[in-house]
């Protein structure tokens, strides 16, 4: 669910996957069947805005009439009206706040760089290991092949590589507080007014899952799911739970408030629906050849660039902002700020960089600018109950614009579809890297005036409708969708290791637990559970005691209380509410443990300014719980192990790096030196846990929610308003979360 102006009116980013609070088990039966409207694009059109137009009139009326009533309240403080527009600028944001992927080409061609500055002509290798692009091992929704774009052979000339170390963030501001400036006054706001700054960063680009279970599986025959999409969470939330009965809509669910008249998330009179962010192509960066129209020197503030043959001028637009009559400071004057955007015909221009020591701009295209307003239609047609079976519902959501996952179930089916408009790249380009933006590697047939441009064809994009593998489960947690469909360029954490076969992993367990099959109880357990799982404890850590085997005296202890850990499920949970996670000696011992071992198992194979390029730019080390280097970790200890597996890497990093192949003698004598690795690296976090948290383990806590947030895992919503709401403890859900059996069906 993850910018636009100055061409054709925007008509749709799709409003994001909803949420909004845990509702527990729904079971929907409801009758009558609904007469379908026109499927005339016209009409549609008109239908959608009218939708739009109505709340907004609603407001102005009765903003109207409380002005007459109470004009003491009509002040200058009072918010200025809510408008068409405003939806469509909410719109705008939410679609490619959630629904825009696989750009960053710029960081990653900077990455490419590094590697050969490391690893000179051999340089593909190692970083192939990392990068993770078409691992296949990795755990996918879809299990049968779909194929992303493939532009071929690459050839030389299409895509620009920004001399390393050369990118530079743009500054769009002109006029205004300088950014020390902005900075002090930031700091000096009450808490709650510094975290509203911080709303847009604060929302999640990629999480969200969905379980999809088959009816026959089901305890009663009929299909369930759970499905919870997230947002975040904020006080107040910002996802508002409605009904809307009447006029030949019947639905229920969750939307942004002034985004759209229907639920985003939620459900019909028998079928429930919902989303999670998916991993398309459709952004890509565009490197801009600054120009002069009088022939001299171009600079970093040239205004022109190379285009088709000929030396054009950026769009650009001064936008004034005056900041509003503040109640926090009643004496402070109102500031005036001016932005300037700037837009090629590609996309709005983020940075500068140079190429071969030329001065050049960075764009970002994004396949759906200026096709903004369709996003509505399938929410439109949702709420109006056309989805009358999962093929159908399919078929809704086929031209949604932006790149989605979207999840469907009613009694008999469950099904999904990646929804999205994917650009054919230029023949000869490498999608891993920026793009020239002089026309030579154009999406193939792009018309800079209507920004269209052939894409892949639906057949090409993930779905599944009651697939036969796997148990016939549909898993979604932002995992790669199909083999064949290419992880974006800064994706690199989709191999054998993924939170979302933690879920398989727990419903499956219930499944074998209940004589083969499961119900909503179950998958609600299942669920849960998984919510609160360490991915390392979980995949990763016993692969690690494997290669230890046995530990000696103070580290065999601590390897035991691990064991016990993991045995019980790795969970961070404080199942009693006593405030203290159980098993918190592990929990604190492996938050301790994995970036020591992580660093020492890597670093010395990639070197020290690689591996802290890597971390600060890809494979965080930071609280993710193992997401970002689990596969790799995992993996590498396989071959350590000398154990079986495709995709195997070029080296064995762990106590090496060695090259593969490594047999007989020599694995033996990578697996001692990576054993030597784990020990010395256990040893450490042992030691800075006890001068942490004391010398006996059996009084090691850690605290599931703290007074200074940064010194636990709690979640702290993000406060929108003068009342906030406590922090609570950590767990990995959605924001809004269905569990659904429906018992009807049309």
């Amino acid at each position: 669910m993850r910018d636009g102006g100055g061409a054709p009116v925007p008509d749709g980013r799709r409003p994001p996957h909803g949420e909004g609070h845990a509702r527990g088990a729904h079971r929907r039966q409801r009758g009558k069947r609904r007469r379908r409207p026109a499927h005339r694009p016209g009409l549609l059109r008109r239908r959608a805005r009218q939708a739009v137009q109505r709340p907004a009139e609603a407001l102005r009326r009765v903003r109207a009439a409380r002005a007459e009533r109470h004009p003491q309240l009509h002040r200058r403080d009072t918010p200025q009206r809510w408008t068409v527009s405003d939806t469509a600028a909410e719109a705008v944001f939410l679609v490619t706040q959630f629904t825009v992927s696989n750009g960053g080409e710029e960081v990653n061609s900077q990455m490419q760089e590094a590697f050969q500055r490391r690893f000179g002509k051999g340089w593909r290798k190692p970083y192939h290991d990392l990068r993770e692009a078409q691992d296949p091992e990795a755990f996918t929704v879809a299990k049968r092949p779909f194929h992303s774009d493939n532009p071929g052979r690459v050839r030389h000339g299409l895509n620009a590589m920004p001399d390393y170390g050369s990118i530079a963030k743009r500054d769009a501001l002109v006029s205004g507080p300088s950014s020390s400036q902005a900075a002090a006054q930031r700091a000096a706001l009450p808490a709650w007014a510094r975290s509203v700054e911080g709303l847009r960063a604060s929302l999640p680009h990629v999480e969200s899952n969905a379980v999809m279970i088959p009816r026959r599986l089901s305890s009663d025959g009929r299909a369930l799911a759970a499905m919870g999409p997230q947002v975040g969470y904020y006080s107040p939330q910002i996802f508002s739970e409605y009904e809307l009965h009447g006029g030949g809509i019947d639905a229920e669910g969750v939307t942004f408030p002034g985004a759209s008249p229907w639920p985003l998330i939620g459900h019909g009179i028998d079928f429930a629906w919902s989303g999670t962010s998916a991993n398309g192509d459709n952004e890509d960066t565009f490197v801009e050849r600054l120009c002069n129209p009088n022939g001299s020197r171009p600079s970093r503030s040239s205004t022109h660039y190379r285009y088709r043959g000929r030396c054009i001028r950026f769009r650009m637009r001064d936008q004034t902002v005056t900041t509003p009559y503040s109640v926090l400071n009643p004496t402070s004057p109102p500031e005036k700020i001016t932005y300037r955007t700037m837009r090629s015909v590609h996309g709005p221009v983020f940075a500068f960089a140079r190429v071969h020591g030329a001065p050049v701009a960075l764009s970002k295209a994004k396949a759906v600018d200026f096709h903004e307003l369709s996003a509505a239609l399938p929410f439109m047609h949702l709420a109006e109950n056309q989805a009358t079976s999962a093929r159908s519902f399919q078929r809704i959501f086929s031209p949604f614009p932006g790149t989605e996952n979207w999840f469907y179930v009613d009694r008999r089916d469950v099904a999904f579809i990646q929804s999205g408009v994917y650009p054919r790249h230029a023949r000869g380009t490498d999608v891993d890297r920026p793009y020239w933006g002089d026309g030579r590697a154009d999406w193939q047939g792009f018309n800079p005036s209507a920004y269209t441009f052939r894409s892949i064809p639906s057949s090409h994009r993930p779905q599944a409708l009651d697939p036969v593998r796997d148990h016939g489960l549909i898993i979604s947690w932002n995992n790669k969708e199909a083999p064949g469909w290419r992880k974006g360029p800064t994706e690199w954490s989709n191999g054998p290791v993924h939170h979302a076969m933690i879920l398989q992993r727990h419903v499956l367990r219930e499944v074998h637990a209940h004589g083969g099959r499961i119900n909503l109880t179950g998958l609600t357990r299942a669920v849960n559970e998984t919510a609160t799982t360490d991915l390392r404890g979980e995949d990763v850590y016993p692969l690690m005691r494997r290669v230890i085997e046995h530990g000696h005296g103070e580290s065999e202890r601590l390897l035991r209380i691990l064991d016990a850990w993991h045995r019980s499920g790795s969970n961070r949970l404080d199942a009693n509410g006593d405030n203290v996670y159980d098993h918190s000696a592990a929990v604190a011992l492996m938050d301790a443990w994995w970036p020591r071992f992580v660093r020492a198992e890597f670093q010395p194979g990639l070197g020290v300014a690689l591996f802290g390029k890597v971390e600060s730019n890809i494979l965080s080390l930071s609280s993710d719980f193992g997401w970002d280097w689990g596969s790799q970790v995992q993996k590498d200890l396989r071959n350590a192990l000398g154990l079986h597996e495709r995709g195997r890497y070029s080296r064995v990093y762990c106590g090496g790096p060695v090259a593969e192949p490594v047999r007989g003698p020599r694995l033996l004598h990578v697996r001692r030196s990576c054993r030597s690795v784990l020990l010395s690296t256990l040893r450490a976090a042992i030691a800075d846990v006890k001068r942490r948290l004391g010398p006996n383990p059996s009084q090691w806590k850690v605290y599931a929610t703290c007074k200074d947030s940064s010194t636990c895992d709690e979640i702290v919503p993000n406060t929108a308003g003068a009342v906030d709401t406590p922090a609570f403890p950590w767990q990995n859900r959605g924001t809004y979360h269905q569990i659904d059996e429906i018992t009807g069906h049309r």
